[in-house]
């Protein structure tokens, strides 16, 4: 008798992971999802420059960053988007890369250091508008070199106050 319920028992999991198996996990009818905005940069490529003037302290040593780069991230709405959002904020973060020897000063840090200002002249985006945010980042890499790659986060609310996190990739070449 138990081996009857065992078998009954396993015959009807099997049935139901098969029914299971033919339902689809998204529904049938999704779009394809488009982001409500597109990030391009400008310049593009990019390229760092030598910095001057703009300092950091290290082991209670004042140093000055070794580069600046300096780029536009070009923000265009998406016009099937019903609505607007707004900036809030943006962050960033930079990893140094080596596909070639580093090439110029730095060096002499235990990791990346860096520091970037950005600012724009409109906080809001309508469905199909378009606007820029301009960034400069200063940094030092700890083997020396410009070759780095800037990962920017962008922090909007939608007008139904729903997040809105990209994050666009911008590389500094050699």
């Amino acid at each position: 008798m138990l081996e009857r319920i065992c078998f009954t028992g396993l015959l009807a999991a099997g049935l139901l992971l098969a029914a299971c198996d033919e339902t689809p996990l998204e529904p049938t009818d999704a779009a394809a999802r488009v982001p409500p905005v597109t990030i391009s940069t400008a310049p593009d490529p990019t390229y760092a420059v030598a910095s001057t003037g703009k300092t950091y302290e290290v082991n209670g040593q004042v140093r000055e960053y070794a580069f600046l780069a300096s780029f536009d991230l070009i923000l265009q709405g998406n016009p099937d988007y019903d609505i607007g959002f707004t900036f809030e904020s943006d962050s960033i973060s930079l990893q140094q890369l080596l596909s070639s020897p580093p090439d110029g000063p730095g060096g002499g840090v235990d990791r990346e250091r860096y520091e970037f200002e950005s600012r724009a002249d409109v906080d809001r985006i309508e469905p199909g508008g378009r606007t820029s945010r301009t960034f400069d980042v200063w940094y030092t890499l700890p083997a020396g070199g410009r070759e780095a790659l800037i990962a920017v986060t962008l922090n909007f609310k939608d007008d139904d106050g729903i997040a809105i996190n990209p994050v666009h990739q911008v590389r500094v070449q050699p």
